[in-house]
């Protein structure tokens, strides 16, 4: 059995300007350092020992794994990163107005009142529509998504480790529980915890996104 604390980074500069964060990175914010520190500390007080920790190779998550790390006596660690666990790629988009780009999508998928406040379950399927609208040729649809969430789950399951830290991004993480057993996170808030168990050959989600107090 292996038990899998899935976060999503702190809050960064471009979280809190409302833009669009996919591959490109912006640093952590006063509060998303608080948020890490927040949570390396509840893995503290529950005594919480990781045997690997896994983060996709951003520094927005790099930061917040090397927090958690220090804050829960895991410092020793050392990172693994993965671009398997990167955010969706938005392509032309990246780094612009967030609402501006969930409205300029909204026509090509049929839903003209799309907005940023839409669930993630809509999002993921409005990822087509990015794909579409991309001159660039590198936003993810839901389908390139999934493959790389597959990949992540089969190194998951061959992994001698049993307990886990992975630290990725909202849409990812939402995505990755679709795969998983179409399981629906309308929204992954910032250093937020979403404990996964496997077993037998199944993951499943024990919670999800949690901020508050956990086990």
């Amino acid at each position: 059995m292996k038990t899998i604390y899935l976060v999503r980074h702190g809050e960064t500069y471009f979280n809190k300007n409302g833009k669009v964060q996919g591959w490109c990175d912006s640093l952590l914010t006063e509060t998303g350092i608080a948020q890490a520190e927040r949570v390396g500390k509840m893995f503290a007080e529950n005594h919480t020992t990781f045997d690997a920790a896994w983060i996709s190779d951003m520094g927005r998550t790099r930061k917040t794994a090397n927090i958690i790390l220090y804050q829960s006596k895991n410092q020793a660690l050392n990172l693994y990163e993965t671009p398997l666990l990167r955010e969706t790629s938005f392509g032309k988009f990246e780094g612009g107005s967030s609402e501006g780009m969930w409205h300029e999508v909204g026509p090509v998928i049929g839903r003209p009142d799309f907005n940023d406040s839409f669930p993630s379950a809509e999002k993921i399927l409005a990822l087509e529509g990015i794909k579409k609208l991309d001159t660039l040729k590198i936003a993810e649809n839901f389908t390139d998504v999934k493959v790389r969430a597959r990949r992540l789950l089969d190194e998951l399951k061959n992994s001698g480790s049993s307990v886990i830290l992975l630290v990725s991004h909202s849409l990812f993480i939402s995505i990755l529980l679709r795969v998983i057993g179409d399981f629906d996170a309308d929204h992954v808030p910032n250093a937020s915890i979403t404990k996964i168990i496997y077993h037998e050959g199944h993951f499943c989600p024990e919670y999800i996104g949690k901020v508050e107090q956990f086990k």
